[in-house]
This record gives structure tokens, C-alpha cells and sequence, in this order.
């Protein structure tokens, strides 16, 4: 599985909020497969995503597209965003089975 890590300030969360999920159909056209999404404990407008990617490949392209470049500025994304490209190396989840992946 492959993943990107990102960490940004935004300027307002219910702008961002609401510009996240309009773009949902053109993440996935991206080849987005899931989202997890937090927000700092003491700053709301800090925000941590860990999107997954049907490939490592499509993560990058993603994240060089003029497409994501529009939707930080709609979504009041605040400086360059830290991101990290990820390989999933294995899952534990409470009541089941440690498994390396």
C-alpha cells in the first residue's frame, strides 16, 4: 500500500472542510482509495491527512498536479504543505492478528 503524509495550516477549517470533500471524485480519479483525516488538539487549523494510494506512482503524480495546486488555494491552505511518501510495512489493529505486510 502507498500513502502520503500531509501536515498544513489552513485558514479557516470549515473552508478547507467543505474544499476537501467537493474534491473527493478528483482525488479518486487520481487514485485515492481511503482518507484519514485529524486536526491539531491546540491549533484547529492545523490539519494531518493520511491519504492512501492505489500506487506510489499516482501519489506523486497527484501531488504535482495543477489540480491539487487549485484546490489548496480554493481551500485557504496556508504556505507549503509537509509531505511524506509512504510504504505501508504492517497493520496491528486491536482484537486481531499482528501482520506483516
Amino acid at each position: 500500500m502507498a500513502f502520503i503524509l500531509v501536515r498544513y495550516k489552513v485558514e479557516n477549517y470549515k473552508r478547507w472542510k467543505n474544499t476537501f470533500n467537493d474534491a473527493f471524485e478528483m482525488r479518486r480519479q487520481f487514485g485515492e482509495k481511503s482518507y484519514r483525516a485529524f486536526r491539531s488538539s491546540d491549533n484547529q487549523n492545523e490539519m494531518v491527512i493520511l491519504l492512501e494510494w492505489d500506487s506510489l506512482g499516482s501519489a506523486r503524480r497527484f501531488t504535482k498536479s495543477k489540480a491539487l495546486r487549485q484546490c489548496m488555494e480554493k481551500a485557504g491552505v496556508v504556505g507549503k504543505p509537509d509531505m511524506i511518501f509512504l510504504k505501508e510495512m504492517s497493520l496491528s489493529m486491536t482484537n486481531l492478528q499482528f501482520v506483516n505486510l
